[in-house]
């Protein structure tokens, strides 16, 4: 026969291992939140790679500038 006593520390323990796993259950979720996170931006990355600057039409080695200055003074007439 269960005393008074006994009932109150069942009850006690139960509590207790109500808040225990109602703390694992959050840690649980922030950690997987935190891996979802991680895993989307690694999926972005490889969905939407860095675009490359395109080269344009006789470009050499860093004369984009040069090239853009002839084709504006072309189009401008000057």
């Amino acid at each position: 026969m269960l005393t008074f006593t006994t009932f109150e520390l069942v009850k006690k323990d139960l509590s207790e291992l109500g808040d225990v796993v109602a703390n694992e259950a959050s840690a649980i979720a922030s950690s997987t939140v935190e891996s979802v996170k991680h895993q989307a931006q690694s999926l972005q990355q490889i969905v939407s790679p860095v675009e490359e600057q395109a080269v344009l039409p006789g470009e050499v080695d860093g004369q984009r500038a040069e090239i853009v200055e002839k084709v504006t003074h072309f189009l401008l007439g000057t």
